[in-house]
Protein backbone atom coordinates (compact mmCIF):
# COMPACT_ATOMS: atom_id res chain seq x y z
CA UNK A 1 0.00 0.00 0.00
CA UNK A 2 2.73 2.30 0.88
CA UNK A 3 4.49 1.68 -2.63
CA UNK A 4 0.81 3.21 -4.63
CA UNK A 5 0.42 6.11 -2.33
CA UNK A 6 4.14 7.05 -2.88
CA UNK A 7 3.66 6.56 -6.57
CA UNK A 8 0.20 8.37 -6.48
CA UNK A 9 1.72 11.14 -4.88
CA UNK A 10 4.80 11.92 -7.24
CA UNK A 11 2.11 11.79 -10.05
CA UNK A 12 0.45 14.64 -8.16
CA UNK A 13 0.13 17.93 -10.68
CA UNK A 14 2.52 16.02 -13.11
CA UNK A 15 5.31 15.89 -10.49
CA UNK A 16 6.13 12.15 -12.06
CA UNK A 17 9.13 10.05 -11.94
CA UNK A 18 9.86 10.45 -15.52
CA UNK A 19 9.86 14.15 -14.97
CA UNK A 20 11.92 14.12 -12.69
CA UNK A 21 14.48 12.43 -14.31
CA UNK A 22 14.54 14.55 -17.40
CA UNK A 23 15.03 18.02 -15.11
CA UNK A 24 17.73 15.86 -13.25
CA UNK A 25 19.65 14.54 -17.12
CA UNK A 26 19.17 18.74 -18.73
CA UNK A 27 22.39 18.97 -15.93
CA UNK A 28 25.53 17.85 -17.62
CA UNK A 29 27.91 19.63 -14.83
CA UNK A 30 31.44 19.67 -15.76
CA UNK A 31 32.76 16.46 -18.11
CA UNK A 32 35.17 14.87 -15.95
CA UNK A 33 37.50 15.55 -13.39
CA UNK A 34 40.84 12.79 -13.90
CA UNK A 35 42.31 13.88 -10.62
CA UNK A 36 39.53 11.61 -9.35
CA UNK A 37 39.09 8.63 -11.39
CA UNK A 38 40.09 6.54 -8.52
CA UNK A 39 37.20 7.09 -6.34
CA UNK A 40 34.76 6.52 -9.31
CA UNK A 41 34.34 2.80 -9.52
CA UNK A 42 32.35 1.52 -6.53
CA UNK A 43 30.57 -1.87 -5.64
CA UNK A 44 27.24 -2.96 -7.69
CA UNK A 45 24.07 -2.66 -5.69
CA UNK A 46 23.25 -5.90 -4.42
CA UNK A 47 21.24 -8.48 -6.43
CA UNK A 48 17.53 -8.67 -4.69
CA UNK A 49 17.04 -12.84 -4.31
CA UNK A 50 13.94 -14.68 -4.26
CA UNK A 51 13.53 -16.90 -1.05
CA UNK A 52 12.73 -19.66 -3.12
CA UNK A 53 15.12 -19.58 -6.09
CA UNK A 54 18.49 -18.89 -4.26
CA UNK A 55 21.20 -17.11 -7.00
CA UNK A 56 18.29 -15.79 -9.41
CA UNK A 57 17.59 -12.39 -10.06
CA UNK A 58 13.94 -11.49 -8.73
CA UNK A 59 12.06 -10.36 -11.94
CA UNK A 60 9.49 -7.28 -11.56
CA UNK A 61 6.20 -8.08 -11.92
CA UNK A 62 4.03 -6.87 -14.66
CA UNK A 63 0.90 -5.12 -14.97
CA UNK A 64 -0.88 -2.45 -16.80
CA UNK A 65 -0.83 0.93 -14.95
CA UNK A 66 -2.62 3.78 -16.29
CA UNK A 67 -1.05 7.33 -15.32
CA UNK A 68 -1.94 9.17 -18.48
CA UNK A 69 1.08 11.99 -19.24
CA UNK A 70 2.71 14.39 -21.88
CA UNK A 71 6.10 13.77 -22.35
CA UNK A 72 7.72 15.41 -25.62
CA UNK A 73 9.76 12.01 -26.57
CA UNK A 74 12.24 14.05 -29.13
CA UNK A 75 12.93 16.79 -26.45
CA UNK A 76 13.44 13.88 -23.94
CA UNK A 77 15.66 11.79 -26.70
CA UNK A 78 17.87 15.15 -27.49
CA UNK A 79 18.51 15.62 -23.77
CA UNK A 80 19.31 11.96 -22.64
CA UNK A 81 21.33 11.57 -25.82
CA UNK A 82 23.44 14.16 -24.86
CA UNK A 83 24.30 13.39 -21.37
CA UNK A 84 24.59 9.56 -22.85
CA UNK A 85 27.37 11.31 -24.91
CA UNK A 86 29.22 13.13 -22.48
CA UNK A 87 29.00 9.88 -19.99
CA UNK A 88 30.76 7.44 -22.75
CA UNK A 89 33.37 10.22 -22.75
CA UNK A 90 33.79 9.99 -19.33
CA UNK A 91 34.33 6.13 -19.74
CA UNK A 92 36.53 6.68 -22.27
CA UNK A 93 38.77 8.84 -20.52
CA UNK A 94 38.11 6.03 -17.63
CA UNK A 95 39.49 3.53 -19.79
CA UNK A 96 42.90 5.11 -20.47
CA UNK A 97 43.49 5.91 -16.68
CA UNK A 98 42.88 2.28 -15.77
CA UNK A 99 45.42 0.92 -18.49
CA UNK A 100 47.60 3.50 -17.34
CA UNK A 101 47.60 2.46 -14.03
CA UNK A 102 48.40 -1.17 -15.18
CA UNK A 103 51.18 -0.28 -17.23
CA UNK A 104 49.80 -0.80 -20.65
CA UNK A 105 50.38 2.51 -22.45
CA UNK A 106 51.22 0.29 -25.23
CA UNK A 107 47.09 -0.13 -25.83
CA UNK A 108 45.93 3.20 -25.42
CA UNK A 109 46.14 4.26 -29.17
CA UNK A 110 43.79 1.53 -29.78
CA UNK A 111 40.80 2.20 -27.45
CA UNK A 112 38.10 3.52 -29.86
CA UNK A 113 34.79 4.82 -28.94
CA UNK A 114 33.31 2.64 -31.12
CA UNK A 115 29.70 4.46 -31.13
CA UNK A 116 31.38 7.76 -32.22
CA UNK A 117 33.42 6.62 -34.83
CA UNK A 118 31.24 3.64 -36.01
CA UNK A 119 27.97 4.51 -35.05
CA UNK A 120 25.34 2.68 -32.91
CA UNK A 121 23.90 -0.29 -33.71
CA UNK A 122 27.21 -2.58 -32.57
CA UNK A 123 26.02 -3.78 -29.61
CA UNK A 124 28.82 -1.73 -27.11
CA UNK A 125 29.88 1.80 -27.01
CA UNK A 126 33.60 1.75 -26.29
CA UNK A 127 36.35 -1.31 -27.40
CA UNK A 128 39.31 -1.35 -24.73
CA UNK A 129 41.23 -4.16 -23.28
CA UNK A 130 41.24 -6.45 -20.62
CA UNK A 131 44.68 -4.68 -19.25
CA UNK A 132 45.98 -7.73 -17.53
CA UNK A 133 46.27 -9.67 -21.04
CA UNK A 134 45.79 -8.08 -24.34
CA UNK A 135 42.24 -9.50 -24.71
CA UNK A 136 39.56 -6.90 -26.16
CA UNK A 137 36.92 -5.49 -23.40
CA UNK A 138 33.72 -4.58 -25.72
CA UNK A 139 31.87 -2.13 -22.87
CA UNK A 140 28.55 -0.94 -22.92
CA UNK A 141 27.68 2.82 -20.80
CA UNK A 142 24.85 3.75 -19.51
CA UNK A 143 25.02 7.28 -17.69
CA UNK A 144 22.23 9.05 -15.00
CA UNK A 145 22.20 12.35 -13.04
CA UNK A 146 19.85 10.01 -10.77
CA UNK A 147 21.53 7.29 -8.02
CA UNK A 148 22.79 4.23 -7.80
CA UNK A 149 19.44 2.16 -7.96
CA UNK A 150 17.56 4.21 -11.11
CA UNK A 151 16.76 1.49 -13.79
CA UNK A 152 18.10 1.70 -17.04
CA UNK A 153 17.12 0.94 -20.90
CA UNK A 154 19.03 -1.65 -22.49
CA UNK A 155 18.56 -2.98 -26.13
CA UNK A 156 17.84 -6.55 -27.12
CA UNK A 157 20.81 -6.32 -29.78
CA UNK A 158 22.87 -5.05 -26.52
CA UNK A 159 21.66 -7.92 -24.45
CA UNK A 160 22.59 -10.26 -26.77
CA UNK A 161 25.73 -9.24 -27.63
CA UNK A 162 26.89 -9.50 -24.00
CA UNK A 163 25.59 -13.18 -23.80
CA UNK A 164 28.03 -13.44 -26.44
CA UNK A 165 30.65 -11.84 -25.20
CA UNK A 166 30.85 -13.18 -22.19
CA UNK A 167 33.76 -12.13 -20.15
CA UNK A 168 35.12 -10.12 -22.91
CA UNK A 169 32.03 -7.77 -22.37
CA UNK A 170 30.92 -5.02 -19.10
CA UNK A 171 28.10 -2.69 -18.47
CA UNK A 172 29.40 0.79 -16.97
CA UNK A 173 26.47 2.14 -15.10
CA UNK A 174 27.37 5.85 -14.84
CA UNK A 175 25.08 7.87 -11.93
CA UNK A 176 25.03 10.62 -9.99
CA UNK A 177 27.25 12.16 -13.69
CA UNK A 178 26.53 16.25 -13.40
CA UNK A 179 27.44 16.40 -9.93
CA UNK A 180 29.32 13.50 -8.21
CA UNK A 181 29.89 11.39 -10.81
CA UNK A 182 30.74 7.20 -10.05
CA UNK A 183 30.02 4.30 -11.75
CA UNK A 184 29.86 0.14 -11.73
CA UNK A 185 30.78 -2.28 -13.94
CA UNK A 186 28.62 -5.41 -14.78
CA UNK A 187 31.04 -7.79 -15.67
CA UNK A 188 29.57 -10.87 -18.27
CA UNK A 189 25.94 -11.40 -20.11
CA UNK A 190 24.06 -8.48 -18.32
CA UNK A 191 21.58 -11.21 -17.55
CA UNK A 192 23.24 -12.37 -14.48
CA UNK A 193 22.68 -9.04 -12.91
CA UNK A 194 19.34 -7.72 -13.52
CA UNK A 195 16.10 -8.33 -14.38
CA UNK A 196 14.75 -8.11 -17.24
CA UNK A 197 11.13 -5.85 -17.64
CA UNK A 198 10.22 -6.07 -21.56
CA UNK A 199 9.02 -2.09 -22.33
CA UNK A 200 8.36 -2.02 -25.75
CA UNK A 201 7.10 -5.08 -28.18
CA UNK A 202 7.47 -5.05 -31.86
CA UNK A 203 3.74 -6.04 -33.27
CA UNK A 204 3.29 -7.89 -36.73
CA UNK A 205 0.42 -8.28 -38.30
CA UNK A 206 -0.85 -11.91 -38.61
CA UNK A 207 -1.03 -13.21 -42.17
Amino acid sequence: MLREVVVDRLAIGGNNLIEQEDILNQELGMLFDKSNFEEVLVAPPEKKITPLKKGIVSEPALGYTARPRRIDYAAREARNRQLGERGEEFALEYEKFRLRHLGRDDLLSDVEWTSKERGDGAGYDIRSFDGQTDNELFIEVKTTNSGIYQPFLITQNEVAFSEERGSQYALYRLFSFSRNPHMFSLPGCIKQHVALAPQLYRAEVQQ
